[in-house]
């Protein structure tokens, strides 16, 4: 199973950056493309997987593109976390604390599904896992009595009775 990046797209990734990332550097181009590069692609399919898809990802063609460079920012993050640690700009922030909240909030809309297409290939009939909570997000409340309006909500106190 190859990841969805490669070295190439690590690197383009990395920009200006990328000359720092050679045969000989900590980590070196190898680590990236038989450690990082999978690594992080377990974390994508992990996610996937549990939103019902089947991985690796194969299709939508879209899908796979963004895919391939989700995987390339995380391990770009990693790397440029690595070779250049040292903050820099106005607000005392490093490259790759960009390029991980950039990765972050890709994984954020693969979980959240907003990221997911709908003609993704799905596990058995396409149907994701269900819950309570997840088909009823509202019904979780701080308010005792449930949330106004929704008339779904169960609403169980110490004095309920049966």
């Amino acid at each position: 199973m190859a990841p969805y990046a490669a070295l190439a797209d690590v690197k383009n990734e990395l920009g200006a950056l990328a000359s720092g990332l050679t045969t000989t550097s900590s980590p070196n181009e190898d680590d990236v493309t038989n450690r990082l590069l999978p690594d992080i692609q377990g974390e994508i399919d992990g996610i996937l997987s549990s939103r019902g898809l089947v991985v690796p990802v194969t299709a939508p063609a879209e899908f796979l593109a963004r895919l391939k460079s989700l995987n390339a920012m995380g391990a770009g993050a990693r790397v440029a976390g690595a070779l250049f640690p040292m903050a820099a700009g106005p607000q005392s922030t490093t490259f790759s604390e960009w390029l991980y909240r950039l990765y972050k909030d890709g994984l954020k809309r693969l979980e959240d599904g907003t990221g997911i297409p709908a003609d993704a290939i799905m596990v058995g009939d396409g149907a994701l896992p269900r819950s309570f909570a997840t088909s009823h997000p509202d019904s979780v409340s701080a308010d005792v009595d449930g949330t106004p309006g929704n008339t779904i909500d169960p609403v169980f106190r110490r004095d309920t009775s049966w």
